[in-house]
């Protein structure tokens, strides 16, 4: 729930080779966005108050809809990877 948004506000800079976390300031956009989290249990009040936030305002181009799909799209797939290798190391 935190990176896919983070990865969205970043597409542009993050394309930098020499960019690195602390010079993307990752930590304090990611400890924002699990702040934001604890505060709005739902993904449409978390998305929306997210898109307030000037350090996200490349999101407010998206709708909020858009935004919950790549979360839940992202989410469902790491997982179903996590449960493919399980499966695999147990036989």
């Amino acid at each position: 729930h935190f990176f896919i948004p983070l990865l969205l506000t970043l597409e542009e800079k993050a394309s930098d080779k020499n960019n690195t976390f602390e010079s993307l300031n990752l930590s304090e956009l990611l400890d924002k966005l699990i702040t934001l989290r604890y505060e709005n249990n739902n993904d449409d009040d978390y998305i929306s108050a997210i898109k307030k936030e000037a350090k996200f305002k490349k999101l407010s181009d998206s709708s909020n809809t858009t935004i919950v799909m790549y979360i839940r799209y992202f989410g469902d797939s790491s997982n179903a990877s996590d449960n493919v290798e399980v499966e695999g190391n147990s036989e």
